[in-house]
């Protein structure tokens, strides 16, 4: 019995436990990022990747496995019409 509260308890953590993933982008004016690495666990090695490739401008994004089974991410894939008018 105390092994199977210690399984649960472990794929519970790690459930919860964020994972890094290294977001980069060219230049300063770019708004787009793009992912150069994924799965880092601590933000300490997030950053170090970043400055082992040299990056200038970089975001460690931290990811929760859970949202990511349960949850979308909100990427909705909607045209707007910046004019305002009706189609």
């Amino acid at each position: 019995m105390k092994i199977l509260f210690l399984i649960v308890g472990l794929t519970i953590a790690c459930l919860l436990y964020p994972r890094y993933d290294l977001h980069v982008k060219e230049n300063f004016f770019d708004e787009t990022f793009t992912v150069e690495g994924t799965g880092f666990i601590t933000s300490v090695g997030c950053h170090k990747a970043a400055n082992t490739m040299k990056a200038r401008y970089y975001m460690c994004e931290p990811k929760e496995i859970w949202r990511s089974l349960f949850l979308d991410d909100g990427v909705e894939q909607v045209e707007h019409n910046e004019s305002g008018l009706p189609e």
